[in-house]
């Protein structure tokens, strides 16, 4: 895997190391994120949480409505920032993050770092990174 790396000079956009690389992950993430949240809102559960007869209440709605809150927003902040993004751009920008994919040879690599970068700071916007 090639070392995710951020542009130091002349970048408006740039973020703390640590927060450039939890933003990268939960993008890396997005795909993930769909299909458990579609296997969270289509699947029926019969399954009790703890032990037969044990003490413990389970509240296993509420639990699937906080992690169905929490991918929403995560997913929500992606979505957001995507759509900020040339149309012609999303799916270059995106495969390149996910899955190291190099970027098309028109427009320049520049142009497509600039927008990559940007995207990058969008999405650690929306989710109050920074």
């Amino acid at each position: 895997m090639p070392k995710d790396y951020q542009q130091k000079k002349s970048n408006p956009y740039l973020l703390p190391k640590t927060v450039y690389h939890r933003t990268l992950w939960v993008i890396r993430d997005y795909e993930r994120m769909k299909a458990e949240r579609n296997e969270i809102l289509y699947s029926y559960s019969c399954e009790q949480d703890g032990m037969p007869h044990g003490s413990d209440v389970g509240n296993p709605t509420e639990d699937k409505a906080l992690k169905l809150e929490q991918i929403g927003r995560d997913m929500e902040a992606v979505e957001q920032a995507l759509l900020l993004v040339d149309d012609d751009m999303r799916n270059g920008i995106m495969n390149n993050i996910c899955y190291q994919v190099p970027y098309p040879y028109y427009p320049s690599r520049w142009s497509w770092q600039r927008r990559k970068q940007k995207f990058i700071h969008n999405v650690a916007q929306n989710l109050k990174l920074v």
